[in-house]
């Protein structure tokens, strides 16, 4: 299996808070729904954010962009999504994802820059990802 440091998959974690898909009823105040790359999180750090912010995460794994792009489009939702390249700047064209209110993000400060400037090389303009 493959597996990150906690603090590098916290960095991930939190970085990807950018990409917000559009939210449908079925969700609610307290739940948040993740769909990541297989083994991409290890299952301990997703139980460390549920007991440090109360939140439950609801997590599903992909294995291809194109998997994750049709369960999109049969009409799934989730508040965090991680594609790759390409299909981060298809789903804004397609205006699949929301944009991110930047004043929910006071750790910004925190993430690596590195993160921070792959983000803008797909969203010069930080509207999706900060």
């Amino acid at each position: 299996m493959f597996t990150i440091s906690v603090s590098m998959a916290v960095v991930i974690f939190v970085s990807v808070l950018g990409y917000f898909v559009l939210r449908d009823d079925k969700h609610y105040i307290g739940d948040v729904y993740v769909y990541n790359w297989g083994e991409y999180i290890d299952p301990e750090v997703i139980a460390m954010f549920e007991e440090e912010t109360g939140y439950k995460v609801h997590y599903e794994e992909f294995e291809t962009n194109e998997e994750m792009y049709t369960k999109l489009l049969g009409g799934e939702s989730f508040d965090i999504l991680v594609p790759s390249d390409y299909m981060i700047e298809r789903l804004m064209q397609e205006e699949m994802l929301q944009p991110i209110k930047q004043d929910y993000i006071t750790n910004k400060d925190q993430l690596s820059q590195t993160v921070l400037d792959l983000g803008h090389t797909y969203d010069p303009t930080g509207a999706y990802f900060g």
